[in-house]
């Protein structure tokens, strides 16, 4: 009796870690980064997308070219929880029994 209650325990704890270290990598994964510079080579004189306190992006760009791909590539930023949510969801990953 004594070991099927250790064994158990075991399998538990296991696939708790399991659990709780895959969510880190995948919440990681899915947060964009909204400080800092990237660099793309598709933009042409240049954009750039500043947010103010409450995270609202503020676009400034050199053409319309430029303003059009910096307001596309904040928007993806913004929307990719919402994708990432989609895809488990498909998945099965967030089914009640």
């Amino acid at each position: 009796m004594r070991k099927a209650l250790i064994g158990i325990c075991l399998i538990f704890i296991v696939v708790f870690a399991r659990r709780y270290i895959g969510w880190l990598f995948s919440r990681d994964a899915i947060l964009s980064k909204i400080s800092g510079t990237i660099n793309v080579r598709r933009i042409g004189a240049g954009g750039e997308s500043i947010r103010d306190e409450f995270g609202v992006p503020h676009i400034v760009a050199q053409s319309e070219y430029d303003a059009f791909f910096t307001v596309g590539f904040t928007h993806a930023q913004d929307r990719l929880w919402q994708m990432e949510l989609t895809r488990r969801v498909g998945m099965g990953a967030y089914q009640k029994y």
